[in-house]
């Protein structure tokens, strides 16, 4: 069970992460302009811990990288969780920054 799962925009319907987890956050609303992206995913993730959360990235594939990149530099490469959904399930796994 995490603390919170932080998906990366609402693209489609998350209701099988309520199994995981009590919180569930977005952290940009797909609407952003392309120069508002970074400072919604920075003001966003301000209470993400890799120790107690995960990341679910879906949506545009632009917001995905900004987010590993931008929590990556953040954690200096630590480990974060990272959850995909496939055959109607989500599959968790930790990745590791550069």
């Amino acid at each position: 069970m995490f603390r919170t799962i932080f998906v990366a925009e609402p693209s489609h319907d998350v209701s099988a992460l309520k199994e995981y987890t009590h919180d569930i956050r977005f952290i940009t609303t797909g609407y952003e302009s392309i120069d508002n992206v970074h400072d919604a995913i920075v003001k966003n993730l301000q209470e993400f811990d890799p120790d107690q959360d995960a990341l679910v990235p879906i949506g545009k594939v632009i917001t995905s990288l900004m987010i590993g990149a931008t929590l990556s530099k953040r954690f200096n490469g630590l480990p974060i969780t990272v959850g995909v959904y496939k055959d109607k399930a989500y599959t968790f796994c930790k990745l590791a920054g550069a």
